[in-house]
């Protein structure tokens, strides 16, 4: 193991690891999506062998899950009566078409003191190569594949209850997971950059109305646009509590210090929160920066009763009573309501 590398076993990502939804649409130049052009087991097939391979390479990333659309396969649909003629049962079936799909190594053969590799590539790229698959001989004649039954190219039954819906019409697209413990904006920044790196290579087609359509990757759930609106949320809650503070403590107490002094507790309070949760490794998800904004309206009820009774107590001192000895009766007094 390198230097510094501490290996741990747990998850990879968590339940909250979702951080980009898309889906894959053909698209003219305009932008709008043009329906028919490929189905959805192709577009299935570009999500799972071009679009999810590349997004996976992106920094951070956990997992890329492909949703909805159909998985093809190759399909055979025997014919009874010709398995019985050739006498062949299905297991033999099954043992000729797992044998003719696999790259076989056939040793080494040395020719003028050179030595050469064999080996057969035998993976099936077609149904003809399906179709040609010899399963056994009778009387030194092939028995293939095509002789007991029909191949096809259909989709795979779906394993899922479920579909990718979007407007009402089914559409493919994916899942990006984020790794645990990485920057869910740093991520989702990266993605988009391999998003946008990856668009050259998709596959585009001219109609016959002379339109160029084109298979585009579109977001419909991005967690970026969340995280804006919640820091957003955030720093409108801290300026509007500090007016208010101001104003209220002007109002109640009538001393421009005091709103002062309750007011800079405010973004003082957020910037330790946010030191304490870096320093313990406590992320800043949507739940934490929204128990923050919470707790603003608590620290404001708090300092404008712990100043409001200070100011109390202030007024009935004797005189030559430390300001100190103030603050502590006023800060003891109230403390078990606190």
């Amino acid at each position: 193991m390198p230097e510094g590398v501490q290996p741990r076993l747990g998850p990879d990502a968590t339940a909250l690891g979702q951080v980009f939804w898309y889906t894959l649409e053909v698209q003219d130049e305009q932008g709008r999506t043009v329906d028919g052009v490929w189905d959805l087991h192709e577009l299935r097939a570009i999500q799972d062998f071009q679009v999810k391979p590349a997004l996976s390479a992106s920094a951070g990333v956990s997992e890329v899950a492909s949703v909805g659309g159909h998985v093809m396969e190759y399909q055979l649909d025997l014919d009874p009566q010709a398995m019985r003629f050739y006498e062949v049962d299905v297991m033999e079936v099954m043992e000729a078409i797992r044998g003719a799909n696999r790259d076989v190594g056939a040793g080494t053969m040395e020719i003028n003191q050179v030595e050469y590799v064999i080996r057969g590539l035998g993976y099936i790229q077609s149904m003809q190569d399906l179709e040609e698959s010899v399963i056994k001989e009778r009387s030194s004649v092939p028995i293939r594949i095509q002789d007991i039954g029909k191949v096809t190219l259909g989709p795979a039954p779906r394993a899922e209850r479920g579909i990718l819906d979007k407007n009402g019409r089914e559409v493919t697209g994916g899942v990006v997971v984020a790794r645990y413990g990485d920057n869910p904006m740093q991520v989702i920044d990266a993605l988009k950059a391999q998003i946008e790196l990856l668009k050259p290579a998709l596959p585009s087609k001219v109609l016959e109305d002379g339109r160029t359509v084109k298979v585009t990757v579109v977001p419909f759930y991005d967690r970026s646009q969340l995280i804006d609106e919640t820091l957003h949320t955030l720093n409108e809650a801290i300026f509007q509590q500090i007016g208010i503070t101001i104003l209220v403590i002007l109002v109640m107490v009538g001393r421009i210090r005091s709103s002062l002094l309750i007011s800079v507790i405010l973004p003082i309070a957020v910037l330790g929160s946010f030191m304490l949760m870096r320093f313990f490794g406590v992320d800043a998800n949507i739940v934490a920066l929204s128990g923050i904004a919470i707790a603003i309206g608590t620290l404001v009820d708090l300092g404008i009763i712990l100043t409001e009774n200070i100011h109390l107590h202030d007024a009935k001192k004797t005189p030559g009573t430390p300001m100190r000895d103030v603050v502590y009766k006023a800060t003891v007094e109230i403390a078990p309501a606190i």
